[in-house]
């Protein structure tokens, strides 16, 4: 028996429907917070915290699966545990996180076994299991597994990005493995499309020369009709995949002049694209002018203090070197 197992499975069982002071005060909660983390630790940790009547000090099933992944705790072992789970809701989330860790180890069987298991009562839940496989077979960029997993995913469910994410990561490891130009080809797959087309180059623009990247865009002109501006994206990328990297200056100017094309205040997500780059580019080099240069064209308060930490820290290494 595995004691802190045992005892965080109980308290996950009493406590389903505990909140705040209920919880804190449930004996199981408490007993299996000190087996875990000692008595001292349980003491401690309740007489600091100011908010016991409103919030559980601790989250019992998360702390069941951070027991699993710091003490590598075998996958079957974790398995018998959780079959004593009585909520189905929590039972469900556990063998998720199960079936997770599980592929992390490269457990495939198993984590497939779990997803026949989780119990679809009142909301579907065994596309999130497909979706891990999904993103598992992502890593490896295997093109067969991948779309075996694709559609029992059920992409258009929610939330959709998780897809989309496995699909970026797809591209990217298949480009990887076979190559920038055959995963170009990839996208005329209908599972794809041109959306994904940066993510065949950009976690490989090191592989290139500057040059080539200009080739390839040339010669592909999907990439500009998704993106105009990408070339500039691209060109960091293979700067900024080899940080931190001396930049000779007629590659940096090539590169700072695409960065400048970009209008300032063309926003990608939460900010500005023209940022971004800069900083990507700024934070990679170690030449104390080049890191300059990026932090005069840059809008973004936040970017122009990290950009200010990688200069002094730049600094200190040169006076470190010459002592």
């Amino acid at each position: 028996m595995d004691e802190k197992l045992e005892a965080l499975t109980k308290a996950i069982n009493s406590t389903e429907n505990l909140f705040g002071e209920q919880f804190n005060k449930h004996p199981d909660a408490l007993y299996a917070y000190e087996i875990v983390f000692g008595k001292k630790e349980l003491e401690e940790t309740l007489a600091s915290k100011n908010d016991l009547e409103y919030n559980a000090f601790y989250h019992a099933s998360g702390c069941f699966e951070r027991q699993i992944k710091i003490r590598a705790i075998p996958t079957d072992i974790a398995k018998f545990y959780i079959d004593k789970i009585i909520h189905p809701t929590r039972k469900n989330h556990m063998l998720l996180s199960l079936m997770e860790t599980a592929l992390e180890r490269d457990e495939i069987n198993e984590a497939i076994s779990f997803i026949n298991e989780l119990v679809e009562d009142k909301f579907e839940i065994k596309h999130h299991g497909y979706r891990n496989l999904l993103n598992y077979y992502a890593k490896t960029g295997e093109l067969v597994e991948f779309k075996k997993y694709l559609k029992l995913s059920k992409p258009a469910k929610s939330p959709r990005q998780n897809v989309v994410t496995s699909k970026f990561k797809f591209i990217s490891n298949y480009a990887d493995k076979n190559g920038t130009e055959k995963a170009i080809e990839l996208l005329k797959d209908k599972s794809f499309g041109n959306k994904f087309c940066l993510a065949t180059i950009e976690n490989q623009a090191h592989k290139f020369t500057l040059s080539e990247i200009t080739e390839l865009l040339n010669k592909y002109p999907l990439f500009i009709e998704h993106d105009e501006f990408c070339k500039s994206w691209l060109l960091v990328r293979h700067f900024a995949n080899q940080k931190p990297i001396q930049i000779n200056e007629d590659e940096f100017e090539i590169t700072i002049s695409e960065i400048l094309k970009v209008d300032k205040n063309l926003k990608r997500g939460d900010g500005r694209y023209r940022d971004y780059m800069l900083f990507d580019l700024g934070s990679s080099v170690e030449k104390i002018e080049q890191i300059k240069t990026c932090k005069k064209h840059t809008i973004a308060p936040f970017y122009k203090r990290e950009l200010n930490y990688h200069i002094r820290n730049v600094e200190e290494k040169t006076k470190g070197n010459k002592v």
